[in-house]
């Protein structure tokens, strides 16, 4: 199947996207540990988007994966792949990472845009929580390129609009 989807992939979307006007691409999703154990993502996932971040970084494009799950036990591969931004980074408490593990198992090479998870905005969250995670973002991004802070996931219908306004 996966042979398959990358030979389909790589006959019909690729010539596409490299030569659409695009200087930035959104292609992967969801790369979790849980669902994707390292070994299935090395044999089967990596590969591709070695060779797919290639030719899209000769083609002068950039290159993003949707990464609002817990992806620990990956940090290395997504890094190997040639991403150049991780799309509504996941961080604690909605998974075991947070912020600044990812930035620095990824040596500030890949854009994290994310890292507030959408539950701290919702009622049921501590309001202390909710401005001590805001505080550990702002001391750390403070001094880091790279970093786009915004909500990890969906804001939810209910979440509290003080705390949408105080990010």
């Amino acid at each position: 199947l996966v042979g398959a989807l990358e030979e389909k992939f790589s006959a019909e979307l690729w010539p596409r996207t490299l030569r659409s006007n695009a200087e930035l691409i959104l292609h992967g999703t969801h790369f979790s540990d849980a669902t994707t154990p390292p070994p299935i993502f090395r044999n089967y996932i990596l590969p591709y988007f070695r060779r797919f971040n290639s030719e899209a970084h000769s083609a002068g494009k950039y290159l993003l994966w949707h990464a609002d799950a817990g992806m620990g036990l990956l940090l290395r591969d997504v890094l190997e792949a040639g991403f150049d931004g991780a799309d509504c980074l996941a961080t604690s408490p909605l998974v075991p990472q947070t912020l600044e593990e990812y930035y620095n198992a990824w040596q500030g090479r890949i854009v994290c845009w994310g890292g507030l998870p959408g539950i701290v905005f919702n009622p049921e969250f501590p309001e202390a929580a909710f401005r001590g995670c805001l505080s550990q973002l702002r001391d750390f991004s403070r001094s880091k390129s790279g970093i786009i802070i915004g909500t990890s996931d969906n804001v939810m219908p209910g979440a509290l609009w003080e705390r949408i306004l105080a990010v």
